[in-house]
């Protein structure tokens, strides 16, 4: 198909709330749900042209055992009048340390358990303005010298701005973390991290998401930006993806180190979009100067997206370098 990269699930998500339940590796912490993710991984970086094989991995959404120490120790959200939307995911709090000390040891265990190139961390990675209100939270803005109180900061645009680069800087020093101690055992490592649309299109989304393009650009070797235009309810897909190819362009070396990620099931509809259609995305793309185009899922057992239809796309762009 002229596909050069693949990321690898390394986590199980049975119930489909975001969240790991069990992962695909030996580990310390949670329930494996097969030992598969070496023996897959294998497979794919000797037995096909892949050149880069990442796992793909939460950051913050793993659902320990209940009677785990830290299993308690979630992201929480101020209740709202309004109706304010959640992030969705079940997490872990990133500013309580027993849970953090979990998450270094799951990626620890996973870097000794299989070869590959890479790490791209889970759309996880993320905070609203209303989270995180848990009290190893509210502890932390305390030691930012922030109020423990998430209204009176966003009352304030001063302190909210603090607040939101201080949480970006939390959140991307977490990822750089993990990075590292994978890195110890897998020293070639690259790193990949997906952004919601928004934090692309929207100014104001760093506020809502904890989440900056500039950021991601400067600290990750690849930012996967998810150009779903279902998942982000546009009607008029080509229009969307010309305004986050816009945006990212406008971005130094934006272009050369963004994967544009498109979507092969409506999730909302519960259907696989028609293969022409995300082919044609794929032409779309990469007739706006995109470099690298990526898609999910790639469901094996219906079939989709049909790979008669996709790989003349991709194969027409395999030349170009490595992701």
């Amino acid at each position: 198909m002229g596909v050069n990269t693949v990321y690898l699930q390394a986590y199980a998500d049975p119930d489909g709330n975001g969240a790991a339940d069990a992962l695909y590796f030996p580990n310390r912490h949670l329930p494996v749900r097969a030992d598969l993710f070496n023996h897959v991984a294998w497979e794919i970086r000797t037995r096909t042209p892949v050149r880069r094989l990442y796992a793909w991995m939460p950051v913050l959404a793993f659902e320990l055992p209940r009677q785990h120490p830290a299993a308690d120790q979630r992201v929480q959200t101020q209740p709202s009048r309004g109706g304010h939307l959640t992030m969705g995911y079940p997490r872990l709090s990133p500013y309580a340390p027993q849970a953090m000390a979990a998450v270094r040891e799951i990626y620890e265990d996973l870097s000794r358990r299989a070869t590959f190139d890479g790490l791209l961390f889970h759309d996880d990675a993320t905070l609203s303005d209303y989270e995180d209100a848990s009290p190893w939270g509210l502890a932390q803005y305390r030691r930012w010298g922030l109020p423990a109180d998430l209204a009176r900061i966003r009352a304030s645009d001063p302190l909210q701005g603090r607040w939101v680069h201080d949480r970006s800087r939390h959140l991307n020093r977490l990822t750089a973390d993990l990075a590292a101690i994978v890195r110890e055992n897998q020293p070639q490592l690259r790193t990949a991290r997906n952004l919601y649309a928004q934090v692309v299109l929207n100014p104001k989304a760093e506020v809502w998401c904890s989440q900056s393009l500039d950021d991601a650009l400067r600290q990750y070797d690849f930012t996967a930006v998810m150009a779903m235009p279902y998942m982000e309810r546009h009607d008029d897909g080509d229009r969307f993806l010309r305004r986050l190819v816009e945006r990212v362009a406008d971005q130094p070396r934006g272009l050369e180190r963004t994967l544009f990620e498109l979507q092969s099931t409506d999730w909302r509809q519960r259907r696989d979009l028609p293969s022409t259609e995300l082919a044609q995305q794929i032409r779309t793309l990469y007739d706006l100067g995109v470099h690298h185009v990526g898609y999910y899922p790639d469901n094996l057992h219906r079939g989709t997206p049909d790979p008669a239809v996709i790989a003349p796309v991709l194969a027409a762009h395999s030349s170009a370098p490595a992701t």
